[in-house]
């Protein structure tokens, strides 16, 4: 909650401070959700962590992509040897091509590890400042004096574009795993039956982790759906103090007092080219997902207590 000003002290000011420093919002982050002294971080040091999680990735990603190189030249080598019929030159290219390969392998594994790091980090980074957007729209409600909304403008329309921003990086399509083909057989023992329904019920419990994932992920972006939708609305109303502009802002950028130098800005490392999906657009296709996974997730559990029937009813034949 944002404290009262003391006596003799504008609103504004505290509203200034708060969000400046960082310490507008302060979310705590432990160990199963449960709350951790030592693992304390506001907004502005969650956004630090986004930015060397960006740098991490970029470094990971830029070795990754210099030793693919490196790979596609010696098997580039390795046939033109083969060609040639050089065999010294072509057990040299083997030999490195192997060599590269085994080092690409961990290059690819370090990426993959960088890109779980910085969605984590992304995803609490929006929890932050998605709750202070609540924060900065709760103070706008009771807030009268126009000065005192002017300001608060511009921290909403700052932290709006934020979210924005964070909103628009583009992860890669959920692709499903495919339903085991399993079928049953006349030569089928009872054990087998019943290791073949385990296998459909691991498919299951599998789905469901993906279903589960899947909902923390929308009710997020529902939330930002709101959110950017109220903050549309109160920034809608400034339209009458001819206020020429507010600023655009980004992950990387704060809004400081005048003054106060500004954070160099970070590319995302993560952006696609093309227009991002929306919101809705987003939401729209979780939600399709989400009614594929819940029919799967149906089939297979189906397929699987038909299974334990004949198991235990000792039917060999369909």
């Amino acid at each position: 909650m944002i404290p009262a000003p003391p006596p003799g002290l504008r609103h504004r000011s505290v509203l200034r401070r708060l969000v400046a420093t960082g310490s507008l919002v302060l979310l705590v982050f432990g160990a199963g959700g449960a709350a951790s002294a030592q693992e304390e971080l506001t907004l502005l040091e969650l956004k630090a962590e986004y930015r060397v999680a960006q740098g991490d990735y970029d470094v990971a990603f830029q070795r990754f992509e210099i030793l693919s190189g490196q790979i596609d030249a010696a098997q580039r080598d390795f046939s033109s040897a083969t060609a040639a019929g050089d065999e010294a030159a072509q057990r040299e290219a083997y030999e490195r091509t192997f060599l590269i390969a085994s080092e690409t392998r961990q290059a690819q594994s370090r990426v993959e590890n960088e890109v779980a790091q910085l969605r984590e980090i992304r995803e609490r980074l929006l929890n932050a400042t998605a709750a202070q957007l609540e924060e900065l729209l709760a103070v706008a409600d009771t807030a009268t004096d126009p000065l005192d909304l002017v300001e608060l403008s511009v921290f909403v329309a700052d932290t709006q574009n934020q979210i924005t921003e964070l909103r628009d990086v583009e992860d890669p399509p959920v692709t499903l795993e495919p339903e085991p083909d399993i079928n049953i057989e006349l030569k089928d023992s009872p054990e087998q039956l019943r290791q073949k329904a385990s296998l459909l019920e691991f498919t299951a419990t599998q789905y469901n982790d993906q279903f589960a994932y899947n909902e923390r992920q929308l009710e997020g972006l529902r939330r930002d759906q709101i959110l950017l939708r109220r903050s549309g609305d109160f920034l809608a109303d400034f339209t009458r103090f001819d206020d020429p502009a507010v600023p655009v802002g980004a992950v990387n950028r704060e809004v400081t007092p005048p003054g106060q130098d500004q954070p160099p800005p970070i590319a995302d490392s993560l952006g696609v080219q093309g227009a991002p999906l929306t919101l809705e657009q987003k939401i729209e296709a979780l939600e399709a997902l989400q009614e594929e996974i819940t029919g799967r997730i149906q089939n297979v559990l189906t397929r699987a207590r038909l299974l334990r029937r004949r198991a235990g009813g000792g039917e060999w034949a369909l």
